[in-house]
């Protein structure tokens, strides 16, 4: 296995590569991939979290139940 912050570049560096060859692909002008970096590499980020939360309590019905939870409010926090 891979430590934690080597597996989150591996995913930031994947992430990244895809969202600049949709845009190539989608001809987006530069600064408008540029204004939307910061957003994306937000929930970029966030779906990780998620992601090793979920697996680290893959056995753990209690810990699935939480991460759940959390996913849902931070659902309602972003829908103000």
């Amino acid at each position: 296995g891979q430590t934690l912050g080597a597996e989150y570049l591996r995913e930031l560096r994947a992430g990244m590569i895809f969202m600049l060859g949709t845009s190539a692909f989608l001809f987006e002008g530069f600064l408008c991939v540029l204004f939307v970096v910061p957003i994306y590499l937000i929930a970029l980020t966030a779906g990780f979290l998620f992601k090793t939360l979920w697996l680290r309590h893959k056995n753990n019905r209690r810990g699935r139940l939480i991460v759940c939870l959390i996913a849902q409010r931070w659902n309602g926090l972003t829908h103000r």
